[in-house]
C-alpha cells in the first residue's frame, strides 16, 4: 500500500491526535483529583450534611396517585359471574383426535389428506383449533415409519385454515 502526501498528512495527524490524548486521560483519571464533578465516583459513608442525613427521602410513586379506572365498572360492585361456555370444534361430529397439520407441495390434490388417525378413503374435517377455521379432504393413509399423529394437506388446503408460515399447527380431526 502506498501513501501520497495527503495519507501521510493524515496518518502523521491522528497519531499527534492519539499521543496528545493518552496522557490528557490518564491526567483527568488520577486517584488523587478530589472531585466530584468527575463521571463515575461513588462515595461510600456517612452523609457530609447533617442536615441532609437526618432528612429522609420522600417516596414518589411511579404510577401517580390516581386509581385505576379501567378496573371499574358502571356499576358500584362486582359484576355477577356469567356461566362460562366451552366450545371444542364445530360441532357437526364427534372429534376423532387431535393432531398436528402440515403441508406438502408433493399433495397437488386440494381434497387429499395424509392421515392414519381412520380408515382410508374417510372424509375428515381437519378443524384448527387456534382459528376454528376448517377443510375437508379424502384420507390417504401414511407410512408406518413416518408420523402418525400428523395430517398432511397441500399448500392450498393448509393455507385456508392457516398461515403457511405457521406451519405445524394444532388441529382436530372430525370424522365426517
Amino acid at each position: 500500500m502506498r501513501f501520497d502526501d495527503r495519507d501521510r498528512r493524515r496518518l502523521v495527524f491522528a497519531s499527534a491526535v492519539t499521543v496528545a490524548a493518552l496522557p490528557a486521560v490518564w491526567l483527568v483519571n488520577r486517584q488523587d483529583v478530589a472531585s466530584s464533578t468527575r463521571p463515575n465516583v461513588a462515595a461510600v459513608g456517612p452523609a457530609v450534611d447533617a442536615v441532609a442525613a437526618t432528612r429522609t427521602p420522600a417516596l414518589v410513586d411511579p404510577m401517580g396517585d390516581v386509581d385505576p379506572q379501567f378496573l371499574r365498572g358502571a356499576g358500584s360492585g362486582p359484576a355477577a359471574p356469567q356461566p362460562v361456555v366451552a366450545v371444542v370444534g364445530p360441532g357437526k361430529g364427534p372429534v376423532a383426535a387431535t393432531a398436528t397439520a402440515i403441508f406438502r407441495r408433493s399433495i397437488g390434490d386440494r381434497g387429499t389428506c395424509v392421515y392414519s388417525g381412520v380408515p382410508g378413503g374417510s372424509r375428515i374435517l381437519v378443524v384448527n383449533v387456534a382459528n376454528n377455521r376448517s377443510v375437508s379432504c379424502w384420507t390417504a393413509l401414511r407410512p408406518a415409519d413416518e408420523p402418525q399423529d400428523e395430517v398432511v394437506m397441500s399448500a392450498a388446503a393448509f393455507g385456508e385454515i392457516a398461515d403457511l408460515s405457521s406451519a405445524p399447527i394444532h388441529v382436530e380431526i372430525v370424522h365426517q
